[in-house]
């Protein structure tokens, strides 16, 4: 293939960028870009930002003018439908997109699609890798480009690369570090794909393992838990959904929703171990409080009270000192 394809991009988050501008910057500029409407509340007050829109935004004229961007909810409309067929694409890449690429699509570019997908499949498939993967306190992880088929993050793999995963990483710097590697793996890749050089590998489905959607309530800390397992929940639902406890104010009768923004695992222990949850005060491990759980400490460093700013677990002490010897829960 002597000149770029024609190409259309799809993606929606922090982790399209990297991708998005690496491909731009090594002259693959796509034609079409396809992204998610930002999310909005009832009353239609903006939560959540669409990274990729604003890139896009940032663009200069001049490539704004040969890339159009397309904000699309449903893929089976057949106005999107067109839109992809007028560019008349060779191939579409695809990388944290949040919609699946129906058949219809799938079938548009003379390539395929490509999807950028930060673990080593077939392992942690569907939509979390990056969370499971801290969840789980793995020390490797990867990226891996794989040409789409109707099956979600089921087909042949294109390339992959293994990551080593930084001590103390959260989702939000791994995710970071893996969009990088993404970028540079299928830019690496593509062209020597795109020209038949490349045979992709069929994964092995026996070894397919799954990862889930969080929600709100998977971020209620479990005090019962290892602290180094809270750690790990509390690294790993960095941006979403985030940990928290509740603690209760016996001075006020109040229930204040707690969340925990920073922590650290002390492998110190208490002299008397209390019930799993209790804020502790020691000086000799450590000047931040601690919470007990069921195996070791959780120092609390960081943290946002209900309705009030993020500040230092220093400071809520300071303003409310019944919070040592309380029962987080």
């Amino acid at each position: 293939m002597e000149k770029k394809p024609n190409m259309v991009f799809a993606g929606s988050s922090e982790f399209a960028i990297p991708v998005l501008e690496g491909l731009i910057q090594q002259g693959f500029t796509p034609d079409l870009i396809l992204t998610k409407p930002a999310r909005t509340h009832t009353r239609g007050k903006r939560i959540q930002k669409n990274p990729v829109k604003l890139f896009y935004k940032n663009l200069s004229d001049k490539l704004k003018k040969s890339i159009n961007l397309l904000e699309v909810m449903d893929l089976h409309d057949q106005a999107v439908l067109q839109k992809i067929k007028q560019t008349d694409c060779q191939v579409m890449i695809v990388a944290c997109f949040g919609l699946m690429i129906p058949d219809n699509v799938l079938t548009i570019p003379k390539y395929g699609c490509l999807n950028l997908h930060p673990s080593l499949l077939p392992k942690y498939r569907g939509p979390s890798p990056i969370q499971t993967a801290i969840l789980n306190n793995e020390s490797k992880t990867g990226v891996s480009v794989i040409k789409l088929t109707s099956e979600m993050d089921a087909g042949p793999i294109l390339a992959q690369k293994p990551i080593n995963i930084p001590a103390n990483a959260d989702s939000v710097t791994l995710s970071q570090i893996l969009a990088q590697a993404s970028a540079k793996l299928l830019i690496q890749n593509l062209m020597p794909f795109l020209e038949n050089k490349i045979k992709l590998e069929p994964q092995n489905h026996d070894q397919a393992t799954y990862t889930i959607l969080f929600t709100k309530k998977h971020g209620h800390i479990n005090w019962q838990k290892k602290a180094q397992d809270i750690l790990n929940q509390i690294q790993a639902f960095k941006s979403w959904p985030g940990s928290y406890t509740f603690y209760t104010n016996q001075n006020k009768n109040q229930t204040i929703k707690i969340d925990i923004l920073e922590a650290a695992y002390q492998k110190s222990s208490a002299q008397k171990k209390q019930k799993p949850g209790t804020v502790i005060c020691n000086k000799n491990i450590s000047d931040y409080p601690l919470v007990q759980t069921g195996k070791g400490l959780l120092e609390l460093i960081q943290i946002k009270p209900q309705n009030k700013k993020a500040m230092s677990a220093l400071a809520f002490i300071n303003g409310y000192p019944g919070f040592i010897n309380s029962e987080l829960n």
